[in-house]
């Protein structure tokens, strides 16, 4: 491959790292977003989301590859824009599964930890005391 495939992928990359920086920025909005959601929808969109992550990447490669978008130097146009946006798409459909994967986590942890305070100590036995 040519010196302006790498440049592509590089370009691809830089933009693939930006959107997750962009994203990151607005962290507290889909923090807000996901506790909103239910818990049983937030389970069910984030095991949909990672398991989608890859297909929207996947897919506009093997596209590109079966429709000739390769070339030996470097990607046709429509090509590049295409993986482009798969891998944004890719970058979009992680991180939101993530937020909804760490809300229900926060949760669990916060629920077990109201749970252990709440526990009077004379209900705690002591091993040597049998």
């Amino acid at each position: 491959m040519g010196n302006v495939f790498w440049v592509q992928v590089a370009i691809s990359f830089l933009l693939w790292l930006a959107a997750g920086a962009v994203m990151m920025r607005g962290s507290q909005k889909l923090r807000a977003h996901a506790f909103a959601t239910p818990r049983t929808a937030r389970a069910g969109r984030s095991a949909l989301l990672f398991l989608l992550s890859p297909t929207v990447i996947f897919a506009p490669l093997w596209f590109v590859w079966t429709h000739g978008g390769v070339l030996p130097d470097r990607l046709l146009a429509w090509a590049w824009l295409l993986i482009t946006l798969g891998g944004l798409g890719c970058v979009t459909c992680a991180t939101l599964g993530l937020a909804y994967a760490v809300s229900i986590a926060m949760e669990v942890a916060k629920d077990s930890r109201v749970t252990t305070e709440a526990a009077p100590a004379s209900t705690i036995k002591d091993p040597s005391d049998r």
